[in-house]
């Protein structure tokens, strides 16, 4: 097979792929990226080879100018564009259908407006470009990221929709045409009624779903948070009291700053464990000055630091939250938008995480969920036993001939 990873830039989207890339490429498959911005260099990390869908584009400032320009916009207290009068969850799979590109409600110009929308315009063209130069005979996306649908559909191959976490409902498969302009289509000869992925891969085990849940092909989930090279030999030292992870993901920190957890780390610094605050380049004086029992390190791939971990405390975005389940520690999770609230909310139904959303502004009520993470034995069976129905499900490797089938 060729195939060809089209990807969007962000990392909680891209990071995903890159191990169904090595798979692809150890069986002997040729394998080529299209994505942009950081996602590039996440590529050159993984030793994976990519092409520039969007030179001289600045994905960070139109991510920033769209979402101020959309906030401004909207109403206060504007639902999401899936809510309505059926089940307000996009991973549900009755949810009420979002209104379409040219709807008159505010969703409606916004979703034509988001900033993945305004990405992939900004990729469409080089997409198409790479993919007709490439040849694929697959195409794999992140759900988000529309454009590989219409790469597929342009060269008439099949094309596969990658989750990192809950499966997403086929009737939000198919109106997520939205989270892509339709100019942008009609460039190319195709209207933005796109078809429906040919498969949809997922990481969630079978006891976090339920009969709500579309069908897809579940998969174990390997954790890759990407790679900068050297990690601090402190890694492998034994911890000598228990040690949390505190983090808030790769965006998050650089769009909102990480006062979300202040009390989280004033109550941890009365207790007698080791804080690892995890939370990139950020700034971080909104923390104030830091306790005797904080680390600050920067960025750390939490697949190589959640081993030596008691618990997490974080956002509850994807990559975080299915990395801490396929190792099996229990979390708590401050969700803060996005599908971090579905994502916590599958967790904390499991029995793996405790969710506060929004964050607690006194501290009762987080001494008393960190005693839950650390001290509750039944979280902790919980999250081994999850662990253990991870790793029994396919892996990657496992699932090529499936999508050889495809081809």
């Amino acid at each position: 097979m060729r195939v060809l990873f089209c990807s969007s830039p962000l990392l909680g989207y891209f990071l995903p792929l890159v191990p169904w890339a090595w798979a692809l490429r150890a069986a002997g498959h040729t394998v080529r990226v299209a994505t942009t911005g950081e996602g590039l260099e996440a590529c050159g990390h993984a030793g994976l080879h990519a092409f520039d869908a969007a030179p001289g584009v600045n994905v960070d400032e139109v991510f920033r100018s769209t979402i101020a320009a959309n906030r401004a916009a909207m109403p206060v207290g504007t639902p999401p564009p899936w809510a309505g009068a059926g089940k307000s969850s996009p991973f549900s799979n009755k949810p009420a259908t979002p209104p379409g590109p040219g709807s008159a409600s505010p969703w409606g110009q916004a979703g034509r407006t988001s900033p993945f929308a305004k990405v992939a315009d900004l990729m469409t063209d080089e997409t198409i470009r790479i993919a007709r130069d490439f040849r694929p005979t697959l195409v794999i996306y992140p759900r988000l990221h529309v454009l590989g649908r219409l790469a597929a559909e342009v060269l008439g191959v099949p094309v596969v929709a990658h989750s990192p976490s809950l499966p997403m409902a086929p009737e939000m498969m198919g109106p997520l045409s939205w989270l892509i302009p339709p100019e942008a289509c009609e460039r190319h000869g195709r209207t933005i009624e796109l078809a429906s992925p040919a498969a949809l891969l997922h990481p969630t085990p079978p006891s976090m779903l339920n009969d709500d849940f579309p069908p897809g092909w579940p998969t174990r989930y390997v954790p890759y948070n990407g790679s900068n090279g050297a990690l601090p030999s402190w890694l492998l030292e034994r911890p000598t009291r228990p040690r949390i992870c505190v983090t808030l993901g790769s965006v998050i920190p650089g769009m909102g700053g990480v006062s979300a957890v202040k009390n989280v780390v004033d109550v941890l610094a009365e207790r007698d464990v080791e804080v690892v605050l995890a939370l990139g380049g950020a700034d971080l004086q909104s923390l104030g000055t830091l306790p005797a029992n904080a680390r600050a390190t920067g960025w750390v791939p939490l697949s190589e630091l959640l081993p030596s971990c008691s618990a997490i405390v974080h956002h509850g975005g994807a990559g975080t939250t299915w990395t801490a389940l396929a190792l099996g520690i229990p979390q708590l999770i401050l969700p803060q938008g996005a599908d971090q609230p579905f994502n916590a909310a599958a967790a904390e139904k499991r029995g793996v995480a405790v969710v506060f959303s929004p964050v607690p502004e006194t501290r009762a009520p987080l001494e008393e969920a960190l005693d839950r993470v650390l001290k509750n034995g039944e979280m902790r069976a919980a999250a081994r036993a999850v662990q253990e129905e991870m790793a029994k499900l396919p892996g990657p490797h496992e699932m090529i001939e499936k999508l050889a089938a495809l081809t």
